[in-house]
């Protein structure tokens, strides 16, 4: 089994048990169970507005705190831990919506490449929307980046609009669709140019227990790992990216140039 397939159903059954508080499989004691597990994060960006999600967000949780003028120690902590441990693994094989990414991206469209200075442009919706924002209001109801993000629009708004139809505000119609578009004509492009979760974890891949090693004696630069790659990353270049989701597809390498492990 190849580890793109392997890939896909890790992804397919973390999607599951993070949106599994579906009231007509449960029981009413499970459901109850489960809410309480709502006050626990998870690495990944899973909408914690929506109905269905069993963890809360990091993002939202960070940004929500900020909003009170209260440091979540508890939650910047675990972020810590996890990237220091894995680093941008939770990306490739985890999040949830980056498993919605790769499904939009395999529409048949011209792909466009997501230039450095654009992938840089994550750290300032991490510094701006998540951290400074939310920190200059007061209300949660104001956090700047929960207000645009895809990951809500796509897991809580479309799932209220089939329970509750009611037409959405023109501008956030307007923002699901611009990052839609940028998930079709490009590969991840949310991941590589805007999420705050995937910055935080991409700034451990130089230095997490888990990396990812080439061994330049074996490379021929066959630029194999560039095909395969679904950020379109250049690993032979850099085997620590700051963008590598590290989905271990380059690791089929048939020179045996590219390895894993702690």
């Amino acid at each position: 089994m190849t580890h793109a397939i392997k890939r896909r159903v890790v992804q397919a059954v973390f999607a599951f048990a993070l949106n599994i508080r579906l009231e007509f499989l449960f029981p009413a004691g499970f459901i109850n169970a489960v809410d309480k597990m709502r006050h626990f994060c998870v690495p990944a960006l899973n909408c914690w507005s929506c109905p269905l999600a069993t963890f809360s967000c990091p993002i939202g949780a960070l940004g929500t705190s900020l909003s009170y003028h209260v440091v979540p120690f508890v939650v910047i902590g675990g972020l810590l831990v996890a990237g220091a441990l894995l680093g941008r693994l939770f990306c490739g094989w985890v999040c949830p919506f980056g498993l919605i990414q790769e499904l939009l991206s395999k529409i048949p469209t011209p792909k466009f490449r997501i230039p450095d200075w654009l992938a840089s442009a994550k750290y300032l919706f991490l510094a701006g929307g998540v951290i400074i924002v939310p920190y200059l209001w007061t209300t949660s109801s104001n956090l700047f980046f929960c207000q645009y993000c895809p990951a809500g629009r796509f897991e809580a708004g479309l799932y209220e609009k089939v329970i509750h139809p009611a037409v959405p505000q023109l501008w956030r119609l307007a923002v699901l669709v611009a990052f839609v578009l940028l998930m079709i004509f490009s590969r991840r492009g949310f991941c590589r140019a805007v999420c705050p979760l995937g910055a935080i974890f991409g700034l451990f891949n130089k230095f997490s227990l888990f990396r990812m090693r080439l061994d330049k004696k074996k490379c021929t630069n066959c630029k194999w790992c560039h095909k395969v790659c679904p950020v379109d990353h250049k690993f032979n270049e850099s085997d620590s990216s700051t963008n590598c989701v590290r989905c271990l597809n380059c690791e089929e390498c048939e020179f045996d140039a590219v390895s894993s492990g702690l």
